[in-house]
């Protein structure tokens, strides 16, 4: 399951250095990409512990993932709707585990079951982003409507804005 994630950004534009109708921004901001959670279960037949007692073994191992950072960067804006922009996404990585074991006879009925610890781990780096977006002008020139694509590269995946993924 994905829960929604969110961004808000700031930025300032330079309208005295440029390349011909080019402009450069500058611009930061938070990114939540939001909070995936998966599940699986590893069925394992045969004798665990009393013979004829425990005949299967399922270990069921639930995990959640919460991907959230700053993006420091540089927008290349054609001054009419055009914009490119790349820089530095410096993240946070949680990821909790937790493990069940169930141990079940032969009519599948659960003789015992017991929690491990639960596992958690963060992770901290900064990985590149690139992106491209049009901005067009609505009611005047402060107020835009943004579409824009992004393409991230977090510890070694390769993801963008429109899909979310699970490590």
């Amino acid at each position: 399951s994905d829960e929604t994630g969110f961004r808000g950004r700031l930025g300032m534009e330079f309208n005295d250095t440029g390349l011909g109708r080019w402009r450069w921004r500058v611009e930061g901001g938070l990114n939540q990409f939001g909070e995936t959670s998966f599940s699986n279960d590893l069925v394992q037949a045969g004798n665990f512990g009393s013979p004829g007692l425990v005949t299967s073994r399922v270990t069921r191992t639930s995990e959640s993932i919460r991907l959230t950072g700053f993006e420091f960067g540089a927008r290349l804006y054609d001054n009419r709707i055009f914009y490119l922009r790349a820089g530095a996404y410096i993240y946070s990585m949680k990821r909790e585990r937790d493990i069940l074991i169930i141990d079940r006879d032969i009519n599948n009925d659960a003789v015992r079951s017991f929690p491990l610890t639960p596992e958690s781990e963060s992770n901290n780096g900064a990985s590149p982003y690139v992106g491209a977006g049009i901005e067009f002008p609505l009611i005047d020139e402060s107020f835009r409507v943004v579409a824009e694509y992004n393409l991230y590269r977090i510890e070694q995946e390769t993801f963008d804005n429109s899909k979310r993924r699970a490590w």
